[in-house]
């Protein structure tokens, strides 16, 4: 497992830290791991600045969490099918992997170092995300850091229920990739590759 990437994007609102844990990751060195982390900056800074989503977070980008410096810490994880399948399992009862899972934290509290500012963590499962690239014919990078995003979304409250939530979260993913001159993912398609049968928004022990 490689060594966490702590405040990866210094200057934004958050922290990123991101951990390997299981899947068959390329060890694709510092370029493919500081993508993943600017994207979920990027992704927290465009939650935090947009205003109340449909799912209902504060205004302003849930500044109830925020840490003593001001930032919000998110973690990102890439890991195995074998794990999100489990946690599908535990916490959804469904047996199989998914794509990418949300874990928001909610209320944290500022008193404790440990759970201060943490907006959640964004888990994402290697398998399905490479057979779902190789589908598309697009870089396991492009799809990794859409989903990242996609995830990171969900934290604040942002989700695609109906078409115009839908609407909203892909305007927002779209802007971030664009920033990290990521083509639109949803061009030429019906409907996204990450769609409510492959993304979730878990609360633990919900």
């Amino acid at each position: 497992m490689n060594q966490p990437i702590k405040d990866a994007a210094p200057g934004k609102r958050c922290a990123v830290e991101l951990i390997r844990k299981g899947g068959g990751w390329p060890d694709e060195g510092q370029a493919f791991d500081r993508l993943i982390t600017e994207a979920a900056a990027l992704a927290v800074d465009a939650g935090a600045g947009h205003g109340e989503p449909h799912g209902g977070c504060r205004e302003g980008g849930r500044p109830d969490i925020a840490s003593g410096d001001g930032r919000l810490h998110i973690n990102v994880m890439l890991s195995s099918d074998e794990m999100i399948q489990g946690l599908n399992h535990q916490f959804r009862g469904l047996d199989k992997a998914t794509n990418v899972l949300s874990f928001p934290y909610g209320q944290s509290d500022p008193a404790n170092p440990e759970e201060a500012g943490l907006l959640g963590d964004v888990i994402l499962a290697y398998e399905t995300v490479e057979r779902e690239r190789l589908a598309r014919g697009i870089p396991l990078a492009h799809h990794a850091v859409h989903l990242v995003v996609h995830g990171t979304l969900h934290l604040f409250g942002f989700d695609h229920g109906n078409d115009d939530e839908a609407d909203e979260m892909e305007k927002i993913e779209i802007s971030v990739l664009s920033q990290l001159n990521i083509p639109n993912p949803y061009a030429g398609l019906e409907s996204g590759p990450v769609n409510s049968d492959e993304t979730s928004q878990l609360m633990p022990g919900e």
